[in-house]
């Protein structure tokens, strides 16, 4: 028994969010390693007065061009993974929208510069 558009949609929904928590989990803590590295540098720029927007902003750029380039490498690989099927089938399927493709990218760094932010935040607030 085929399932409704509404039940797809769920499926969707969830997988998806579940995709998303897992990459901001990963970039979250890819950064606060990161920040554990520099964290020399950030006690020396506070020292010599640097606010926390100073230093979290290379931290928010990192989280978000991580997020960016790992949209682009889905891209990349549903791509692929479309023209592979594409070629082998005896009937026509249809690439998903320019658009869709860009708002992929654009979530993805929505999401590394959120889990930076989160990483970054908890931080700056121990230091």
């Amino acid at each position: 028994m085929p399932l409704a558009a509404s039940h797809w949609a769920a499926t969707t929904a969830v997988l998806g969010s579940a995709f998303a928590l897992v990459a901001a989990l990963i970039i979250g803590t890819a950064l606060r390693i990161a920040i554990f590295a520099r964290r020399e540098e950030i006690y020396v720029m506070r020292l010599v007065g640097a606010t926390n927007g100073f230093i979290r902003r290379p931290f928010l750029l990192e989280g978000a061009m991580a997020g960016m380039l790992g949209g682009c490498i889905a891209w990349a690989l549903t791509y692929a993974t479309y023209s592979g099927v594409h070629s082998f089938l005896e009937f026509e399927i249809s690439w998903m929208p320019d658009g869709w493709v860009a708002l992929g990218i654009v979530a993805g760094g929505l999401f590394g510069a959120i889990s930076s932010a989160l990483a970054i935040g908890r931080h700056l607030e121990q230091v």
